[in-house]
């Protein structure tokens, strides 16, 4: 298993070397240059040296090389010649060199010999002959003088040692520190993967060590770890508690349906009884049957939701389905004599699907209407922008508890703790309603004021994305 500890070491000890190779030819490369100019300056001077040499023999006013005038080292070369080519004077280990080495008499070159490297320098001056007996004259006289580089290389050689060693020892007491900082900076990141180690199906508890929220790096990693976790977690409890719920729903519906028939079979009825206690079976059937519905229906939403269904991208008017889900409910409503009055805007463009409107609105309105006391009204209003559609429904009932306020849209909640079949509902409806109105982008919120009335607003872009 590789060691994230183990790659950064790596990297910063290949950083580090790669560093100390470049710090170091750097350095051998000025020094060498120095060294060099030094060198070529020293030959220089050498070749003035022996051109200075150079005098005017008094007695046969020639020029002539004074031997004893000479000092250089004895590996030296060099040669004196006049303009003339003729030859004054040589080092003992003089070798005749190709006349290419003359081609640059101001320059300095460099060639081999006898396996060795060696540089050249060259010194031009002039003599005057003043003889007594004729004219004077100027004789041209140059000195060809070359040195091997040996002690240059030796130097090079040694300084390169040097710094190879000097830098291999920073590099490895820099490494030592360098993975001990790693290892100690890496720390939080292996706090947080401990503490995640321990989440498991049966424990969602996470708490991100105080040693990764204090690293910039880790501290959005750990907040996203936290919500993450907290959001699974009330997933998992929400689904169980549906379940639950669900199960709890399904079960009382059919114990009731169960009871009314034992109740029939029990002994001899009239007709007049058994059509009774059918109907009331057929009724407990019909609100089973709702429940059903709407479970699915949830269950269809949150999947579209998760795999990220393609919205119709049409806009359209829902001004005509939310007028027909109005008159649908209009009886419904006189039979609690509850009035309905309805303050709509000319259109309703929106993305949201007829479907899913109708079901939103009927949801609502009839969410409104169970909760009305006799004699009142439901106001259903709306409003129309140019970047939003809004949906208020507002019913004059007991209004909810501020405590009570943020759980009226989990599945399954209903005000009252007895769960009475006489308020009707399946506890199910301002669920499917959050559902619709997240996957179409919109917002939806409860504002309620006890004995005074509850209003929810609905709140939907024209265009979702």
């Amino acid at each position: 298993m590789r060691s994230i500890t183990h790659r950064l070491v790596v990297v910063v000890l290949l950083s580090e070397f790669l560093l100390t190779v470049t710090v170091t030819a750097i350095n051998l490369g000025y020094e060498r240059s120095q060294r060099y100019k030094s060198f070529d300056v020293m030959l220089r001077g050498r070749a003035d040296s022996v051109l200075a040499a150079v005098e005017v023999d008094e007695d046969s006013e020639r020029p002539v090389l004074n031997g004893k005038a000479v000092e250089v080292p004895a590996g030296d070369r060099y040669e004196v010649v006049l303009d003339s080519g003729a030859t004054l004077g040589h080092s003992a280990n003089w070798t005749a060199l190709p006349k290419e080495l003359w081609a640059r008499p101001d320059g300095i070159q460099k060639f081999h010999l006898d396996g060795m490297r060696y540089r050249r320098a060259m010194a031009h001056g002039f003599r005057t002959l003043d003889p007594d007996n004729g004219p004077k004259e100027t004789l041209g006289v140059s000195v060809f003088y070359a040195s091997a580089t040996t002690p240059v290389t030796e130097a090079l050689l040694h300084g390169a040692e040097f710094l190879v060693l000097a830098n291999l020892l920073v590099l490895a007491v820099s490494g030592v520190f360098a993975a001990a900082l790693v290892r100690r900076g890496i720390e939080p990141l292996e706090e947080l993967a401990v503490a995640a180690s321990g989440i498991t199906s049966t424990s969602w508890r996470f708490a991100a060590p105080e040693s990764a929220k204090s690293v910039r790096e880790l501290r959005g990693l750990s907040d996203a770890l936290e919500m993450t976790l907290q959001g699974l977690e009330r997933s998992f409890v929400q689904q169980q508690t549906f379940i639950h719920d669900a199960a709890h729903e399904l079960k009382t519906a059919v114990t009731i349906i169960k009871s009314s028939l034992q109740l029939l079979i029990y002994r001899p009825r009239t007709t007049t009884e058994y059509q009774s206690g059918i109907e009331a079976c057929l009724t407990d059937c019909g609100r089973m049957e709702e429940l059903v519905y709407k479970m699915l229906t949830l269950a269809q939403l949150e999947q579209q939701a998760t795999q990220g269904r393609l919205r119709e991208v049409t806009v359209r008017d829902r001004l005509e389905a939310l007028q027909q889900v109005i008159e649908q409910l209009r009886p419904v409503a006189d039979l609690r004599s509850v009035e309905i009055v309805e303050r709509l805007a000319p259109t309703l463009v929106t993305q949201v699907s007829t479907e899913e409107w109708s079901t939103l609105a009927m949801n609502l309105i009839l969410n409104a209407i169970q909760h009305s006391p006799t004699g009142s009204a439901v106001e259903v209003t709306t409003e129309s922008t140019e970047d939003a559609v809004v949906l208020r429904v507002r019913d004059a009932g007991d209004g909810i508890a501020p405590e009570s306020i943020p759980l009226v849209f989990d599945r399954f909640y209903r005000g009252d703790a007895s769960r009475a079949r006489t308020t009707g509902g399946t506890g199910l409806g301002l669920a499917i309603c959050k559902a619709i109105v997240e996957f179409n982008g919109g917002e939806i919120s409860v504002a309620s004021e006890l004995g005074v009335g509850t209003t929810v607003a609905v709140r939907f872009p024209r265009r979702v994305g």
